[in-house]
């Protein structure tokens, strides 16, 4: 019985390592829009700029009506969402 829940321990430690590896791997490449009202600046977090054609009206629009909750983008597959729900804005 000790054994049984040793190895149930041992497997659920696992997984949760995995898990958590993996969220952490697939928000790697994901970056959050954020704005400098006194340069009027558009910039992501942690690093780089929008192209400005990829900063749409709707996206500007977006970021303003969720704050604090936040515009995320993918670069990979152009892809800008809202950060909390993962909603695809349009």
């Amino acid at each position: 019985m000790q054994r049984s829940m040793q190895f149930l321990v041992l497997a659920t430690l696992l997984l949760t390592a995995a898990a958590i590896k993996d969220l952490s791997a697939s928000n790697a490449d994901t970056l959050q829009l954020a704005y400098n009202p006194t340069y009027e600046i558009w910039f992501f977090l942690p690093k780089g700029r929008p192209k400005p054609e990829q900063l749409t009206d709707s996206v500007q629009r977006a970021y303003y009506e969720h704050r604090p909750g936040g515009v995320c983008f993918k670069p990979d597959n152009n892809n800008w969402f809202y950060c909390s729900s993962g909603i695809a804005i349009e």
